[in-house]
This record gives structure tokens, sequence and C-alpha cells, in this order.
């Protein structure tokens, strides 16, 4: 069964008590979103390519990177309630619906500092495919430096400082660069033109 533990049982709870009646003897259960949340998985899997095509041409954000999973701002398109719209076997009802994007919100504040009150997150594990792995590398990359009019330089600083965490000294070394003003200075006005930061 596809992976879906990047999605606590507690956003899924949350989701429920919030848009379902728990005591109902037809409501939604953890194990219904889940098998949901399994097909958006598989769908986004299989779309990966275009999900990074959408990352690099500002058509959607990066906002966190975890490792094996990724919170990603979808703008005014629910890509989840998208991938469940598009198989032929999932017809669900507008509560079902509201619980499953509620449960992406859910993961996504847990998993990012970030105002989702006005863009859809999508909250997925990562293709293990290296060649996924490059284009997904590229398609940030390149899509900070179309959205925010960054330097190469500058979006390869706040990809590596900002999003995956490192600091500054050890993103330097790791691309060759023992001088920490050289990424210093590249992060702090990649932040400058950053509207969120």
């Amino acid at each position: 069964m596809t992976d879906t533990s990047h999605i606590t049982d507690a956003d899924i709870e949350q989701a429920i008590e919030q848009h379902d009646d728990p005591d109902h003897e037809d409501a939604n259960t953890v194990d219904d979103i889940r098998t949901l949340l399994a097909i958006i998985q598989r769908g986004v899997e299989e779309s990966w390519m275009g999900r990074m095509r959408e990352l690099e041409t500002g058509n959607a954000e990066l906002i966190a990177d975890h490792d094996d999973v990724v919170v990603i701002a979808t703008g005014e398109i629910d890509t989840a309630l998208e991938e469940l719209e598009h198989h032929p076997d999932v017809d669900i009802d507008q509560i079902t619906r509201d619980v499953v994007s509620a449960t992406m919100h859910n993961a996504a504040r847990r998993l990012s500092d970030y105002d989702w009150s006005h863009v859809y997150p999508l909250v997925a594990r990562k293709p293990e495919s290296r060649a996924a792995g490059e284009v997904y590398v590229e398609g940030v990359v390149n899509g900070l430096q179309a959205t925010y009019d960054l330097s190469p330089g500058q979006a390869w600083a706040y990809y590596g400082v900002a999003i995956k965490g490192n600091s500054q000294s050890s993103w330097g070394r790791r691309k060759g660069d023992y001088d920490n003003k050289n990424v210093s200075d590249a992060l702090a006005k990649a932040r400058a033109k950053i509207p969120h930061e």
C-alpha cells in the first residue's frame, strides 16, 4: 500500500471533527481518508515531472522540504482534490472533499511556518527515483529564480539554507565555497526579494 504516514492520524481526526459528524454512522473514518490520501500520493508520484514544472514556472511554490516529504503551495487550485476528481474510481461528497482539504491544511500547518489562509497546500512524499530527485531540485531552484527574480547564487543559497535547513557555513562547504560571507550575502539578498520571508 502507498505510504501516507507523512499525514498523521491527528491531522485527519481534526479534519473530521471540523467538517464531519464523527458520531454519525456514515461519518468518514481515518481509514476512509487514508485510502483517498493514498490515491492522491500515487497521483503526485505519477505526475511528479509536471509538478516540478509548476515549481519551475512559478505556478506553485515549495514551502518546506523535510527530506522525503515536501509541502507545496498550489495557489487557488486544490491539487489534492484534483487528483481525486481525475481518478475513475472515486466519487466523494462535499463533506469528504472538505475533510480531505482540511487534512492537507492541517499537515501543511504542522510541517511549515506559512499562512495557508489564501492558498491550497499539497503535502506529499517525494518519489524514490534519482531522476525525480534531480528534476525536483532543478524545479525548485529555477522556480525561485523565475518567481522572485533571484540570481542562481541567491536561489541556491535560499534553497540550501532557508528551505533545506543547512547552516550557512555547512551549505557553503557542500558547494565548495569556504567563504561564509558569499552564502550570507546571497541569502540576505534572496530573503529581501521574497515577500513571506
